[in-house]
């Protein structure tokens, strides 16, 4: 449901989909992934790099995650701001 809400466009709704699933799930390395980059693409920042820090807390083999963090981190101290948008 989420990937069809963020294909249509609607990233912000996919990540409250994706929360929910997180919620029934929290153990599931596919919705902190899924989270993670979902948060990255409405920019929300600061929630995307608490998602994979939770997720590296319960993976740390996780090498996507980790990848994704350091890219994440990168892109931001090169762009300087960060943002926390919450979902709505």
């Amino acid at each position: 449901m989420a990937t069809l809400q963020a294909e249509a466009g609607r990233a912000q709704d996919a990540v409250t989909t994706v929360l929910r699933g997180v919620e029934l799930n929290p153990y599931s390395p596919r919705f902190n992934r899924l989270l993670a980059a979902l948060n990255i693409s409405v920019q929300a920042y600061d929630n995307a790099i608490e998602t994979m820090k939770k997720g590296l807390e319960l993976f740390p083999e996780d090498s996507f995650m980790r990848s994704l963090k350091e890219q994440t981190g990168n892109a931001q101290r090169q762009g300087g701001s960060s943002s926390s948008k919450k979902p709505s």
